[in-house]
């Protein structure tokens, strides 16, 4: 027996010896694959910026006639608080609910400042203000060339009112115009209004 032993004993360490190098051989495998999956692995762009959080378009000029909503008509234009540089042309949209027209426009001036978008009773109320106004006029003190910036921007979208003729809304443009201009008369009942307005030349009227 005595003979034996170291025999067994060189047995056993070799048995040992065999395992621990096919634990190791286990345990590298799947630090391999982690590298090799690194290695592999693919940038995922982040989701493309929604249409309010991108950026005002540079540049973009927004011409009161091409945000007239289709299928809209043409009422009356009075001058806005502003004067008769500032009009509000008047449409109505008889098909139309201010709920559609309100994001209708909110998605097409996605860049436009909100003055206020509420709902009193049951109405939608919007109304939408270009941030860069008449800019396009700051520090120009050339006459001539104040003229010619001044004809190029006729039709110039200044801000959108979406209202409605059964409410008398607070800040509507409706409500001032039927007191300024007396023109409640002609306002036709239970109908959705929309109120452009616009920058209108009038310099080449004046002789300087």
């Amino acid at each position: 027996m005595k003979n034996k032993s170291p025999i067994i004993k060189v047995n056993i360490l070799v048995c040992l010896l065999v395992i621990l190098l096919l634990t190791a051989c286990s345990t590298d495998k799947p630090a391999q694959n982690v590298r090799e999956d690194e290695s592999t692995a693919v940038d995922v762009p982040a989701d493309p910026p929604t249409e309010s959080e991108s950026p005002p378009p540079p540049g973009e000029v927004v011409w009161m006639e091409d945000m007239v909503y289709p299928g809209a008509e043409f009422l009356l234009e009075v001058d806005g608080i502003g004067g008769p540089m500032s009009p509000w042309r008047f449409y109505v949209v008889p098909n139309a609910s201010g709920e559609k027209l309100a994001e209708y426009y909110k998605k097409q001036l996605y860049w436009f400042d909100v003055e206020h978008d509420e709902i009193v009773d049951g109405i939608r109320y919007l109304g939408l203000a270009n941030p860069e106004h008449m800019d396009f006029l700051d520090g120009v003190e050339d006459v001539e060339e104040m003229k010619e910036i001044s004809k190029a921007m006729d039709g110039y979208l200044l801000s959108l009112e979406v209202t409605h003729s059964n409410a008398g809304y607070e800040w509507s443009r409706l409500s001032f115009a039927a007191a300024a201009h007396g023109i409640a008369d002609q306002i036709p009942p239970n109908t959705t209004i929309i109120i452009l307005e616009y920058y209108k030349d009038l310099y080449h009227l004046l002789d300087f």
